[in-house]
């Protein structure tokens, strides 16, 4: 008989327990793959996600490859990757979501990526999310189906988003949802108002939009069904409104523009806005500060707060280089605490002081000033109300008519900050706090000069300081 062919049996070349791990490997691992010229050739690494990458989902956007998993490696939370021609890189964080992500469906839609899934951290329930460009935004609500969502499918047609997915709450039959995108319904602007004379490109507020959407982005621009007169001499860059042209307040003190916002689903809502010029003190109000004077913006601050009205009217003059005196320092204080068209009630039959007669001209603003708590005087009788002020006594004043009467500084602690005044000098905390409020940062050199007298253009910058004067 004819011995037939015996068959030809090929050694196998790993170990059983090997050839098992390389198998198991090339499952879980996550390989991306093209056909070119009759073969199939990697895109990139294979094996590129960090960890076992289940239910992958592809798109390719303008020739770029786009990958979207439930990611073993980041708590089975959903990454996207994009192959960026030499690497697969992250789209945004890996594992994204607030839970893990079944099932991902992923799709580019005019660059922009969005993932579907079964949402994990809402009761399994379907999600879907973009990348706006820095982070994954929800679009709409995330667990939105009624009940669990199995096998989501994602498609966006013409902007709008549908998800088809075996439906848990209409016992596992098909269900397809769309996102309905509601227009934006309001614009804020952070502020309506920009100084005279500021450059071209000069921040005028902040623009935000209310839409019923979550997760919603906005454009901005000046396109609305009717203009508004004076959109041209303003520009917008991403969500700020900026001037474009150099604004006098003499010449045209307030602008009328009209800005729409659009939404990611191209629903606009328009919206007129009023800017307003603020008019700047660009001129010397006393003879003696001139506006090249070091003190000059609040000299003039406290002017214009009514605060002081100079310490002469013919000129007028401001005299800024003369101590303050303790009864010119009870009208700065109470002025600064109630306004400048404050005035003291009357002073009755006594001041409470006996070198303070009631005939004295700043009378009952020193009687005011020791009923609100402020002063207790000099000594136990007497105010001193021609006495100067120093510095260490207007730490006191200044930080009682900030915080009323009662008001006790915080424990000096090791150090007052400032080397000239140790911590067991009378006036340490008060001194301390009223640097730590920025109010004053010492006379030089890391003192302070506590007994120096405060002149009438330091106590300018102190007063706008402490009570919040806005500044020419």
């Amino acid at each position: 008989m004819e011995d037939k062919p015996k068959a030809k049996v090929r050694k196998f070349l790993f170990k059983p327990a090997t050839a098992l791990l390389l198998l198991f490997s090339l499952l879980v691992m996550q390989v991306f793959s093209v056909y070119a010229a009759g073969s199939w050739e990697n895109v990139g690494t294979a094996g590129f996600s960090a960890g076992w990458a289940n239910y992958p989902s592809l798109a390719v956007y303008n020739g770029t490859p786009y990958v979207a998993y439930m990611d073993n490696a980041n708590s089975n939370k959903a990454t996207v990757m994009a192959f960026d021609g030499t690497n697969w890189v992250n789209v945004g964080s890996a594992g994204f979501s607030a839970g893990g992500a079944c099932y991902t469906s992923l799709v580019v839609y005019n660059g922009t990526p969005y993932v579907a899934y079964q949402d994990a951290a809402n009761s399994y329930k379907a999600t879907v999310m973009k990348f706006d460009g820095t982070n994954w935004v929800n679009v709409g609500s995330a667990g939105f189906s009624a009940g669990k969502a199995y096998y989501p499918s994602f498609a966006v047609y013409n902007g709008t988003p549908y998800v088809a997915y075996q439906d848990d709450a209409n016992s596992y039959k098909a269900t397809v949802m769309k996102f309905v995108n509601d227009p934006p319904t309001d614009i804020s602007l952070s502020d309506n108002s920009v100084e005279e004379n500021q450059p071209s490109g000069t921040l005028v507020g902040t623009l935000t939009s209310t839409d019923p959407d979550a997760g919603e982005t906005f454009t901005y621009s000046f396109t609305c069904t009717t203009s508004g007169v004076d959109d041209a001499s303003f520009q917008i860059s991403s969500n700020q409104l900026q001037t474009d042209a150099v604004f006098d307040y003499e010449t045209k003190s307030s602008y009328s523009i009209c800005i729409r916002t659009t939404d990611s689903g191209s629903n606009t809502f328009d919206k007129n806005f009023t800017i307003t010029v603020d008019n700047k003190i660009d001129t010397a109000t006393f003879q003696d500060v001139p506006t090249n004077y070091w003190a000059w913006q609040w000299v003039e601050s406290i002017y214009a707060g009514g605060i002081t009205g100079g310490c002469s009217t013919s000129p007028l003059n401001y005299c800024p280089t003369s101590p303050v005196t303790r009864a010119q320092m009870a009208v700065f204080i109470l002025r600064g605490i109630h306004g400048g068209s404050y005035t003291p009630p009357a002073v009755g039959s006594s001041t409470g002081f006996a070198d303070v007669d009631t005939s004295y001209w700043a009378a009952a603003w020193i009687k005011q000033l020791k009923a609100e708590g402020i002063t207790g005087g000099c000594d136990s009788q007497n105010y001193c109300p021609e006495g100067i002020v120093t510095r260490d006594q207007m730490a006191v004043f200044l930080l009682r008519g900030e915080h009323g009467g009662s008001y006790t500084p915080p424990a000096v602690g090791g150090s007052t900050g400032f080397g000239d005044v140790d911590v067991s000098y009378w006036a340490a905390a008060w001194i301390k706090q009223l640097a730590t409020e920025g109010i004053t940062g010492g006379c030089g050199s890391g003192n302070y000069c506590p007994t120096n007298p405060v002149t009438r253009d330091q106590m300018a910058v102190f007063i706008q300081r402490t009570f919040g004067l806005p500044l020419p």
